[in-house]
């Protein structure tokens, strides 16, 4: 079997088993060692391949500057786990790299990556679905959240959101004749309620202006998505009635905390420290060793983590990276982006590998003319390839 396929088998089980969350919050999980296999094989074949060019380049300086900002505090502050967190963007980054790899060598790789998005999602759904059984092993007691496979409520809302937006992305105007992904986009909506998650409810609000602008309105569409607006909601509700109705109530009580939360926002998400140390601001904080500020828990927030721990210029990388991506991109897609940068505005995920698969996934779903313009930059490791074979002539 060629290496591209091994290679690319490592990275769609990967995407496959990403829901399935076997350890501790923090400890990679079984996805992560089996894309880091993949990752391993690219690098033994050609160790160059891993710069994914001039597409993902702000990402590669953003992974550069949280290794010395993660490096600095190191060695001022020895008893910090700095370089761990730097180990989450490296990883991240290389699996990109791969990805991108992988795309100049198989030109239906998003095909395969929606396949994939497709079989997670509905893995995910699955641990939604067990709760109904096994509610104790699926549930977060005490706020009666559905957690899934994952660890908490917030991994699963996440999760989510960014498969909406990758099938939405992958499938293209072509959504309404996939009935499959339909149904998984229905899926994950039935999740983001489940694990009664404000975040990922509100971050869903740019996906309504998408799915009428992919998706069209006509009556052969009503009719066929009519049985998943029926059958998902029944689900949904038969889990609330096997709990005593406690999803629902814990939903009325996540909706009547709103105003109090967002009153909060700024304690709550720790965002006062961006303000009380400002220095930070400039030259970062790296993550972790939060007894060096107030103590408590981290910055629950993408932006704010950015730019309390990597300064002005990391999240200008970030945001240069977002742009990157954005370049060319249809309008539905560019909403596409939205909903996972809405939820980072109060919780931080620039960790999740899906989250970075959605940006790669935008990038391989443009027109071949727009990427064109990328990949004639002499900086750029590797041309861009359409997802489409060539026509015969």
């Amino acid at each position: 079997m060629k290496y591209k396929y091994l290679v690319c088998s490592a990275v769609c089980l990967s995407i496959v088993t990403s829901p399935l969350y076997l350890f501790a919050s923090g400890l990679p999980q079984i996805a992560d060692y089996i894309a880091a296999f993949g990752i391993l094989l690219l690098a033994i074949k050609s160790s160059d391949s891993l710069l994914s060019g001039l597409t993902f380049r702000p990402f590669m300086l953003l992974v550069l500057l949280i290794f010395f900002v993660s490096l600095t505090w190191s060695i001022m502050y020895p008893n910090g786990p700095f370089l761990t967190f730097f180990l989450f963007y490296l990883f991240n980054y290389l699996f990109c790299a791969t990805l991108m790899w992988l795309n100049t060598m198989m030109p239906n790789l998003g095909k395969y990556i929606l396949q994939s998005t497709k079989a997670a999602c509905a893995l995910s759904f699955l641990g939604v679905v067990a709760s109904y059984f096994f509610p104790i092993a699926f549930f977060e007691y005490g706020n009666y959240r559905v957690v899934g496979f994952f660890n908490n409520p917030n991994q699963l809302a996440y999760f989510s959101v960014c498969t909406i937006s990758l099938i939405t992305v992958l499938n293209g105007r072509q959504l309404n004749k996939d009935n499959l992904s339909l149904l998984c986009i229905g899926f994950a909506f039935v999740s983001i309620l489940a694990s009664t998650s404000l975040a990922g409810m509100l971050s869903l609000f740019p996906m309504i202006l998408v799915m009428p602008l992919v998706l069209g309105i006509n009556k052969n569409l009503f009719i066929k998505i009519l049985p998943i607006l029926v059958i998902l909601p029944i689900v949904l509700v038969s889990i609330n009635y096997f709990t005593g109705n406690q999803i629902f109530e814990a939903t009325e009580r996540r909706f009547s905390k709103g105003d109090q939360k967002y009153q909060n926002i700024q304690e709550e998400r720790k965002y006062e420290r961006i303000i009380d140390y400002p220095l930070y601001n400039f030259v970062g904080a790296a993550e972790g060793a939060t007894e060096r500020f107030d103590g408590g828990s981290e910055i629950h927030s993408t932006f704010g983590t950015l730019l309390f721990s990597y300064g002005f210029l990391g999240l200008y990388l970030f945001i240069w990276q977002i742009f990157r991506v954005a370049k060319g991109l249809p309008p539905y897609a560019i909403l596409s982006i939205l909903p996972p940068l809405l939820y980072g505005i109060t919780h931080n995920g620039l960790r999740s590998t899906t989250f970075w698969l959605l940006l790669v996934a935008l990038q391989i779903s443009k027109p071949l003319s727009s990427r064109r313009v990328l990949s004639a930059d002499p900086l750029s490791a590797s041309p861009q390839i359409s997802l489409s074979p060539p026509r015969p002539q």
